[in-house]
């Protein structure tokens, strides 16, 4: 009977003792440490070796494009016997265990002894080998603690954000970011938007600023370093300094060029100094180049820093964690391209002939409506040259992507010429013909305002032919092909 109860006793224990480790996973303490501290647990034989060269190689390099030098990490490294409870919840922790026994691997967990952490372990047999790992993933490991660093600040950022600052975006750009109420818009253009966010510390300003701009895709070119800089400059000349300047990129000191993926597209991200013409005021600047969804727009996300007296490592990952959250409005109509004026030339063959014309039209999404003026040129039909008539129509717009269009259309057309009389003074009369037609089209973008096309379809026609030297009135009906090719100007 004693046997029982203490098997059911154990039981007891064994199941609350469960709960109770269940419980403590569920609720890992929040990690803790700055952004950008690591904690490296390696033991000082290697850390003096060349494991901890290797080391420095890799968590120690500079960041590029900020006034002072920084290291990209900052490292504590501390010894296994060292490596106790209290840092087991540091943010970012690098473990090198060097043992003859062991395969050379990398190990990636997250969240182990605390909630947003990130944690990496290199097996490794001896120090070389340990150090060639880490020189042979050098990138991966800069990337892969970077990273997380940004996944932490955007979270952060995102418990402050303004919904009615990043609505009023979307709506109006197409685009959204997630911007803190700690910022303010300072210029908002329909191609330029510019906020910033002031702080003082002690008696030191801090100025970090956001702008997005844009302007025509055209070609790769778009991407050339150069490009991009000239195209920067423009935009960032608006940002004006105190009492006097403008802002411009320090070409002194060489611009950084990185090729990235951004929201799963190709993107280029460059670093370097700006400057602000006519007065002492300079800082680093980040900035993220990438075609917009439709691959019709180059999208640029610039992002600077003034901070005299502090430095700039974290400031500048705040705004990449910022640049993330960056959004494009969904919507089905979004590759349709919005309100504008249109002019259209163009040639037609149909009953009359060859003939030209030149309209007027406006677009609205999907819908095109147009009116203008016709000249037939064929004369095999016409006795006398020169007739004028005129053109309206409807399209509607079926698909649209990067460079084509295709639409549906009906066309009226009419023109008017003298009544044929081999005697010339009888003048009183018109010949008419009018056509109606219901047609197919597609087009091809050729630049951000032009575009050139065909429409082909069939139609109907009503002629009236007064022949004075017969002295009748002729009225026919029929049914036609109609051909169009045309170019379009959109502004």
């Amino acid at each position: 009977m004693k046997n029982i109860i203490y098997f059911f006793l154990f039981l007891l224990t064994f199941s609350l003792g469960s709960c109770v480790l269940d419980n403590s996973e569920r609720t890992l303490p929040a990690s803790t440490g700055k952004s950008g501290e690591l904690i490296i647990v390696l033991d000082t034989i290697y850390a003096n070796g060349l494991t901890g060269e290797a080391l420095e190689q890799v968590f120690l390099e500079d960041v590029y494009g900020v006034p002072r030098s920084e290291p990209i990490f900052s490292v504590v490294t501390v010894p296994h016997k060292g490596f106790t409870s209290m840092l087991q919840t540091v943010r970012n922790i690098l473990e090198l265990d060097i043992n003859s026994a062991n395969k050379t691997q990398i190990e990636i967990k997250e969240d182990v002894w605390a909630q947003d952490q990130m944690i990496v372990t290199i097996s490794a047999p001896n120090d070389k080998s340990a150090a060639a790992i880490l020189s042979k993933n050098k990138d991966k490991l800069q990337k892969l603690f970077n990273e997380a660093e940004l996944r932490r600040s955007k979270l952060q950022l995102e418990k402050g954000v303004d919904l009615e600052e990043s609505n009023k975006l979307l709506e109006k750009h197409g685009f959204s970011l997630k911007v803190p109420s700690e910022f303010f818009v300072s210029m908002d253009s329909s191609d330029f938007f510019f906020v910033r966010k002031n702080r003082v510390v002690g008696e030191h300003q801090i100025l970090q600023g956001v702008m997005v701009y844009s302007y025509s895709y055209n070609n790769d070119s778009a991407f050339v370093p150069k490009v991009i800089v000239d195209s920067m400059e423009t935009f960032i000349y608006n940002v004006k300094g105190q009492p006097k300047g403008n802002m411009a990129v320090e070409l002194q000191y060489p611009v950084l060029k990185e090729e990235i993926n951004f929201k799963e597209k190709y993107a280029i991200k460059l670093s370097g100094l700006w400057k602000m013409e006519g007065i002492f005021m300079g800082g680093s600047f980040i900035n993220y180049t990438f075609l917009d969804s439709k691959e019709e727009r180059v999208v640029n996300i610039y992002g600077f820093v003034y901070a005299p007296k502090f430095n700039h490592r974290e400031y500048l990952r705040e705004l990449e964690a910022l640049f993330t959250t960056y959004h494009e409005k969904a919507n089905t109509d979004s590759s349709i391209t919005p309100v504008c004026y249109l002019v259209n030339v163009g040639a037609t063959y149909s009953f009359v002939g060859y003939s030209t014309y030149a309209t007027f039209g406006v677009n609205l999404k999907r819908h095109q409506f147009y009116l203008g003026i016709r000249n037939v040129l064929s004369k095999s039909y016409l006795y006398y040259t020169g007739p004028i008539g005129g053109k309206l129509g409807w399209n509607y717009v079926i698909s649209e992507n990067k460079k084509t269009r295709s639409f549906v259309n009906i066309d009226y057309q009419n023109s008017y010429n003298r009544a044929y009389n081999p005697r010339s003074i009888f003048k009183d009369k018109l010949n008419s013909v009018h056509e109606i037609f219901l047609s197919n089209g597609l087009d091809y973008k050729i630049s951000d305002r032009i575009r050139i096309g065909e429409k082909m379809g069939v139609g109907m026609f009503r002629e009236i032919l007064n022949n004075l030297s017969l002295g009748v009135k002729q009225k026919n009906f029929g049914f036609n092909l109609f051909i169009d090719l045309h170019v379009q100007y959109e502004f």
